[in-house]
């Protein structure tokens, strides 16, 4: 069946065929940017349904999904508005697509999504909120950096967890002369206290962001060979033989040595 209208497009997108769905996905990418009002809702709400597919089941859905997030993204103003009033009612697989659609909607969602981060109380949207944070990949994410570093502090390890990876993919996308001299010797100190946090998760990530300041050049030489130095005790080098018993901040620990050597 053609589809001439929004209605069948909305029709397809209820199919259980791949084909059929991304049909409708593509029509209403070439209508999406000229609708208004109750029936942009509903085609917002249309196309994050979609969100939900459990790909391990159907792999197919995959490029349907990509599809559905580029044209979400196509209305930044209300795609925002919608998403954020959904992040803390969405399970996994759909919060890892609310943050990547973010990420395509870019410097736009920043400011709502740090009005979010600051008024909420809910762990969960707090910790999408900052992974989302590391999938947003123009320079103007640097506007998040005090708040990622106060979230280092919240009660929830997940939020923590989240914070810490958020600075590494931050400083990918942000040159370091762009931040304050004084902004990233709070990163770096928060960094290495961080390391001492009594969740795995969060150390490893807290390694890794400072792995990934020292390739970027956030830090000086002689910061970088304090930091070694504290890496090193983590891994067993140092007079006492003590190092961190979980593997995976061990492993972490000496990816973010390598990468100070360079």
């Amino acid at each position: 069946m053609a589809t001439k209208t929004v209605d069948d497009a909305l029709e397809k997108l209820g199919s259980s065929d791949p084909k059929i769905v991304k049909e409708g996905v593509n029509f209403l990418a070439t209508r999406v940017e000229k609708l208004e009002g109750s029936e942009l809702k509903i085609v917002l709400g249309a196309l994050y349904a979609l969100f939900y597919i459990d790909l391990y089941d159907i792999p197919n859905f995959y490029p349907t999904i990509e599809s559905a997030m580029d044209v979400m993204a196509k209305r930044k103003e209300e795609a925002t508005n919608f998403l954020l009033s959904r992040a803390g009612d969405s399970d996994l697989k759909a919060g890892m697509r609310i943050a990547i659609t973010f990420g395509k909607i870019g410097a736009y969602c920043i400011e709502p999504l740090l009005e979010k981060l600051r008024s909420t109380r809910d762990h969960y949207t707090k910790t999408l909120i900052l992974y989302t944070f590391g999938k947003i990949t123009d320079p103007e994410i640097k506007r998040v950096i005090p708040d990622v570093m106060d979230a280092f502090r919240e009660e929830s390890k997940e939020v923590r967890d989240s914070a810490a990876r958020a600075v590494g993919k931050i400083v990918e996308v942000v040159p370091p002369l762009d931040v304050p001299v004084s902004q990233r010797n709070r990163l770096l100190n928060s960094l290495l206290h961080l390391i001492r946090d009594p969740f795995p998760g969060v150390r490893s990530k807290a390694i890794r962001s400072l792995g990934k300041m020292a390739a970027r050049n956030y830090i000086s030489d002689e910061e970088k060979a304090k930091a070694k130095d504290i890496l090193k005790r983590l891994t067993g080098q140092n007079i006492h033989f003590r190092w961190d018993n979980a593997y995976i901040v061990r492993r972490e620990a000496e990816v973010a040595i390598a990468r100070m050597l360079r």
